[in-house]
């Protein structure tokens, strides 16, 4: 009798998880970035999104901050010896 009732509840467990999972919002939108938004390098180290929307994305040729619409770049000029 137990067998037959974890069994049932397992059964219809397995019923709803679907139910729920079709719930989710598959409607997202994505923008490609490129050199035509400012970005200088296409190898990333990091990315960070701060707490004001910014997206922080670290390269090579310095620091990204993107607003979603453009970038501004931070860069350390290198001064010779």
């Amino acid at each position: 009798m137990f067998i037959r009732l974890l069994f049932t509840s397992f059964f219809i467990l397995l019923l709803l998880v679907p139910a729920a999972l079709k719930a989710q919002d598959y409607d997202f939108r994505s923008k490609k970035l490129e050199a035509e938004n400012g970005l200088t390098n296409f190898i990333l180290n990091d990315v960070f999104i701060d707490q004001d929307g910014f997206a922080w994305l670290a390269t090579e040729y310095g620091l990204h901050r993107y607003d979603a619409q453009e970038f501004k770049v931070f860069t350390k000029e290198r001064q010779g010896l």
